[in-house]
């Protein structure tokens, strides 16, 4: 540009110059920007720190702008927060944008941009389970349903069935489905869990449950045989049971004419037909028809004597001290009747007031609550009936009422209906053992039949017709359960583990109940009492009809149920369910010796023979439709018979489960050094250093057998889990409750390379070997560069090996925002986007790179305290 000046004066003359100008352009702005952090969760937040100047110092403006959604808090100014769109399937990499424009004529602009990436949504998992697993048509069952979601907790859950069936609640995580009705053939139903997480990703689990088929009504009639006049009547009734609960029709029949007041009701008078000069044998039978889905009907008879004598070879019902009518009651072998066979006819002279019982398999030992101070244990060889008084002892002097009595084998409890505590004494030799007896709650002032699992001890109370749960180990309250109203005179107590029966005088029949599931924390004091489960097809309705008019204390062996009566002053006996029964009748493994083998008895040790280095395992179960499994599995599928090698072998395993699929039996043989070669578990089990104090190791993986042999052999005193962000411990020699919760979250064996902090006063070094195969084992985990489930919270991890950075990126992959290794019983971080200083002592532990198969702490939170819980949670 010229400039030009122009001078005149007042004669009119001028002059001009003139001055060359440069003009430059207007000038872009300088513009940068960040963002903190680059990677985040769908609507997590960036901060936006922007800057800017402009040469000419224009005054600017500012507009941020996203290349992928999402929101800013105030798009116009220069620095800013921009919350992320939500999660996707896919990650999502976005560019954010900060434009800055002056106010300059001819006005300018420039840009600057952040790269920001949305991690990709990850699918929820779930997981179901159902209670029992075979129920009844009509029936219900408990579902429990299980979801974890990585990136939200606002979950959606559905329930559906292939069979049929309503649920109570079916958008509920737990809750109850009710069978449709039973129909002839019995079927699998698949019930199935739905959780679907905000986005829409979904995932499922299944739990089977079996609807048994529809079971006829169990029928009786009395009387069971009758002798009448022609045109004479004969008052009849009949009761029924039905397995399902189905409603029920009742007819009766005469196949020699007559004529019944009310042919369809239960209780009804039938009128003979005339005498014709000649006796007649009629039969009258009921039958009950249920209305379930394939209607099935039972059927009972009554034979009648019209003008003749009545019929033989039919018992009365009722009849006199426990032998029948005249010729004797009949020995059987049906389901619930009385074997006969089996009773202790006559218990000794001395012995008069029988109540609670509880049996090994070769003696029953049998309470006796006299009037004076006769109170004792008496004892009975089973397979005789004769008296065992080596085994007897007398009872404590406080201990006058006893009603109730169990055993572990070594110590008996004995209830007592005047006291509020359970005595407790040697079995052995009757001592006192007081160190073991805990008192009951106030409520439970009428103690009678008393059960125990071995953990937790169940305790009739005939006041209140309930049932109280105490922890054996301590005596704490843990729940009360109400009987039903009927079952108001209580005496007896016995379980199979699945169900509950209790004998009652008033009824004189056993009713069954389902065993419920005891809660681990002591019932609260304004605790409510919950009810029993009832489960009607397995009551023993069979003592009404047999004499067994008093019935006290109960016990089974598996096969037979012991009754005692303290009227008749004998042990009556009835048949057990075949469906039940999960029994072996024998159990062989060539060349190993086991002794004595006892279908009573689960444990055994077995002596290899000398150059023996693999058996044949033989395991006959008691009845048919049993389910047999062998553990190990046969390690020759073509030889004959089940093959199992013994080298290395701690225990052969073998799992009965019976017909109705609701109970189990476990027997194990365990070895000792003879079992193939000599030498301890290898100390590749845990690879890593046992230090003293706190390490971090890995398992390989195997049964939770295994795992706690392999800790022995390498000094380890307790072994740490961590579960949902808390450890859970499994101490070594301490009582099972202590591990209950460890144990049941590996009750399907450890899977391998599991990470695990151990705790030891003896260090020991230890790694897998040359050639382990470590490869296989991470490939076969499938989870990539971090092997475990990353949660919220703390979890469990382990690094198959690499450099600090390549750490660092698996970790950003998988949502991690910390890492910790255990050093000398300190946990050392490695902060992701921390600076250098923060994680420094990180990179010095691992110079060279991260090893194979190094165990770490993650978490996908905030930091927060590491916690230890017990079996109790605290």
């Amino acid at each position: 540009m010229t400039l030009t000046l122009a001078a005149t004066d007042i004669d009119n003359a001028s002059s001009t110059t003139t001055v060359s100008v440069v003009v430059r352009a207007n000038q872009r702005p300088a513009v940068a920007a960040r963002g903190n952090p680059a990677t985040v969760n769908g609507g997590g937040s960036v901060s936006l720190d922007g800057s800017a100047s402009d040469p000419e110092g224009d005054s600017l403006t500012y507009a941020w702008s996203s290349g992928g959604g999402g929101a800013f808090t105030d798009s116009a100014a220069l620095d800013t927060t921009w919350t992320a769109p939500p999660k996707t399937n896919a990650i999502q990499n976005i560019v954010l944008t900060l434009t800055v424009t002056d106010a300059g004529a001819g006005a300018r602009s420039d840009s600057a941009s952040v790269d920001v990436t949305v991690r990709a949504n990850q699918p929820p998992t779930a997981s179901a389970t159902v209670s029992p697993a075979t129920v009844h048509g009509r029936g219900s069952v408990r579902l429990n349903g299980a979801a974890r979601d990585r990136d939200d907790t606002n979950l959606t859950y559905r329930w559906t069935s292939d069979g049929g069936g309503s649920f109570d609640d079916a958008t509920a995580l737990n809750t109850t489905w009710t069978a449709p009705p039973a129909r002839l053939d019995a079927g699998g139903v698949a019930l199935t869990l739905e959780v679907t997480d905000p986005t829409g990703s979904s995932a499922t689990a299944t739990a089977s449950v079996t609807v048994r088929a529809n079971q006829a009504p169990r029928v009786t009639v009395s009387p069971a045989a009758s002798a009448v006049a022609g045109d004479g009547e004969l008052e009849v009734s009949g009761t029924a049971v039905d397995p399902e609960g189905d409603g029920l029709t009742y007819s009766w029949s005469s196949n020699g004419g007559g004529t019944f007041a009310d042919p369809f009701a239960a209780q009804t008078t039938w009128t003979a037909p005339p005498e014709t000069g000649v006796p007649q044998s009629i039969t009258l039978t009921l039958t009950v028809t249920d209305d379930g889905a394939g209607a099935r009907s039972g059927l009972a008879s009554i034979r009648v004597a019209v003008g003749g004598p009545v019929p033989t070879g039919f018992s009365f019902g009722g009849g006199g001290g426990g032998g029948g009518g005249p010729s004797g009651p009949t020995p059987s072998t049906v389901d619930f009747e009385w074997t006969v066979k089996h009773d202790i006819e006559e218990l000794e002279a001395g012995h008069r007031a029988p109540t609670g019982m509880w049996g090994d398999g070769a003696t029953l030992w049998l309470l006796q609550n006299g009037d004076g101070t006769d109170d004792a244990v008496y004892a009975y060889e089973l397979g005789s009936g004769e008296r065992e008084e080596e085994r007897e002892f007398a009872l404590a002097e406080r201990n006058r009422a006893p009603r109730g009595l169990w055993s572990d084998g070594e110590t008996a409890w004995v209830s007592d209906s005047g006291r509020d505590r359970l005595f407790a004494y040697d079995l052995g030799s009757g001592e006192r053992q007081e160190e073991r007896e805990f008192a009951l709650a106030g409520r439970n002032a009428d103690a009678r039949g008393i059960w125990s699992d071995g953990e937790t001890m169940w305790v009739l109370d005939g006041g209140k017709n309930s049932l109280f749960a105490y922890a054996l180990a301590g005596g704490d309250l843990l729940a009360e359960y109400d009987l039903a109203g009927r079952n108001g005179d209580p005496r007896g107590l016995w379980s199979d583990r699945v169900s509950i029966w209790v004998s009652d005088h008033g009824l004189k029949q056993l009713w069954a109940y389902r065993l419920p599931d005891a809660p681990d924390e002591p019932a609260a004091e304004d605790a409510e009492a919950v009810a029993l489960e009832r489960v009607r097809e397995e009551d023993f309705v069979e003592p009404s009809r047999s004499s067994n008019n008093s019935p006290r204390g109960i016990w089974s062996d598996g096969a037979v149920m012991y009754v005692a009566d303290q009227l008749d002053g004998k042990v009556y006996t009835y048949n057990m369910a075949d469906a039940w029964d999960a029994r072996l009748a024998t159990l062989t493994l060539r060349g190993v010796d086991i002794g004595a083998f006892d279908p009573a008895t689960g444990e055994y040790e077995g002596v290899v023979a000398e150059d023996v280095t693999g058996t044949t395992v033989e395991a006959g179960a008691v009845q048919g439709g049993t389910t047999v499994v062998i553990d190990p599995p046969d390690a020759d599928a073509e030889a004959e018979g089940h093959q199992v090698g013994l080298a290395g072998l701690d225990a052969v395993t073998v799992t009965v489960t019976s017909a109705d699929g609701l109970r189990t039996r476990t027997y194990r043989v365990r070895f000792g050094a003879s079992a193939g070669d000599e030498q301890p578990l290898p100390s590749r089990c845990l690879h890593g250093d046992v230090l003293e104090g706190f390490g971090f190791v890995v398992f390989e993986g195997g049964s939770l057998e295994d795992l706690v042999v392999c800790a022995v052999s390498r000094n380890v005193l307790a072994l740490y889990v961590l579960e949902d962000g808390v450890y859970v411990p499994y101490i070594l020699d301490a009582p099972a409750f202590v591990n209950a919760a460890f144990v049941e979250l590996f009750a399907g064996g450890v899977p391998p390379l599991t990470p695990i902090v151990v705790a030891s006063d003896a260090p020991s070094a230890g790694a897998f070997p040359d050639g382990f195969p470590e490869a296989g084992l991470v490939e076969a985990r499938g989870e990539g560069c971090l092997l475990g489930e990353v949660g919220p919270g703390f979890s469990s991890v382990v690094y198959p090996g690499g450099g600090t950075e390549a750490l660092e990126a698996c970790a950003l992959e998988r949502g991690v925002t910390a890492l910790y290794a255990l050093h000398e019983n300190d946990w050392v971080p490695l902060i992701l986007g921390a600076p250098d200083f923060v994680n420094a002592a990180f990179r010095e532990l691992f110079p060279g790179g991260v090893p194979p198969l190094t165990p770490l702490i993650a978490t996908a939170t905030t930091q927060a305290g590491i916690e230890t819980r017990d079996n109790a949670g605290n």
